[in-house]
């Protein structure tokens, strides 16, 4: 128990402050420093004390504000890189937007050429069927005659 005791930073804060105490208390006694520079020195012994006895938590808290720092700067590139494929999603999606407009102009222009093929077909229809009637008619004018008199 006493052997861990001195290899333990207790020990070790314990007797850094004591040294730094009696060098100060033998410095005054002997009048080699003035009052101020012993208290100093004495508060400096105090202050070294605490810090070798909580060294771990200094320890752990500046652990922690590195790590902390490292997350930071990961959660920075994280973000950089969402941004940048958000981006790059915004860009793909406009030109698949371009294309899509393209398809439907071309398929637009299609459905119109259709329209007006089919208009010149039914032309075409209404044509021939005149033309046969026409023809008709003057092939058998009595029977044109006579289905005019039915039909009235």
């Amino acid at each position: 128990m006493l052997s861990e005791f001195f290899q333990s930073d207790h020990f070790l804060a314990l007797s850094i402050a004591l040294l730094v105490f009696l060098v100060a208390l033998f410095l005054a006694v002997k009048r080699w420093i003035g009052f101020w520079i012993t208290v100093v020195l004495l508060v400096f012994s105090l202050a070294a004390g605490i810090l070798i006895n909580n060294q771990s938590s200094l320890q752990n808290f500046f652990d922690s504000y590195s790590s902390s720092a490292e997350e930071h700067e990961k959660e920075d590139a994280f973000q950089k890189q969402m941004l940048q494929a958000v981006e790059d999603l915004k860009m793909e999606m406009s030109i698949e937007k371009e294309n899509l407009k393209k398809v439907v102009l071309q398929v637009q222009e299609i459905v119109d050429s259709i329209d007006l093929q089919k208009q010149k077909v039914q032309q075409f229809i209404e044509e021939t069927r005149e033309r046969f009637k026409s023809e008709y008619s003057q092939q058998n004018p009595s029977d044109d005659s006579s289905s005019d008199a039915n039909d009235q």
